[in-house]
């Protein structure tokens, strides 16, 4: 009867994950697993929010240097797996380009990195890239403030 029972269970879990390749690229489903990036960062001298309606927020965490490349990005949220995949892929996507280089990611950019995800969740691609802009219109003040360096 276990034997019975476990291939149910097997069978079940195989059906779940066809599923999911099917609604998620290989690259959401990644960062939806392994959250890279997923922390506050004590020393980002740049830093942006942004938060919808119902209250889900993005913040992006940016190190910059003196040569205002980005050495350094972290998110946090409080939305779901779908937030954690596109705050991922907006740090990924900074790290190593200059401030000017990265204000030109926006939610496109964050989408085709992405791939493909349930249009249900297109909201969370838009609060990453808004909160990334935040945190480099934070990152031109420090510089205008500083006498241009960090």
């Amino acid at each position: 009867m276990d034997d019975g029972f476990d291939k149910f269970v097997d069978e079940l879990q195989e059906e779940i994950n066809k599923e999911v390749r099917r609604e998620y690229s290989p690259n959401v489903l990644d960062l939806i697993t392994r959250k890279p990036n997923n922390s506050p960062m004590r020393d980002a001298n740049a830093r942006g929010s942004s938060k919808d309606d119902t209250g889900k927020f993005i913040t992006v965490f940016l190190k910059v240097n003196a040569s205002f490349v980005i050495e350094n990005a972290t998110y946090t949220t409080n939305g779901c797996k779908t937030a954690f995949a596109s705050g991922s892929q907006v740090t990924l996507l900074v790290k190593g380009k200059t401030i000017e280089q990265a204000k030109a990611i926006d939610a496109m950019t964050i989408s085709q990195a992405l791939g493909k995800m349930p249009e249900e969740y297109p909201n969370y691609i838009e609060l990453a890239a808004q909160a990334l802009q935040a945190a480099l219109g934070s990152g031109e003040r420090i510089k205008a403030a500083k006498g241009k360096k960090l």
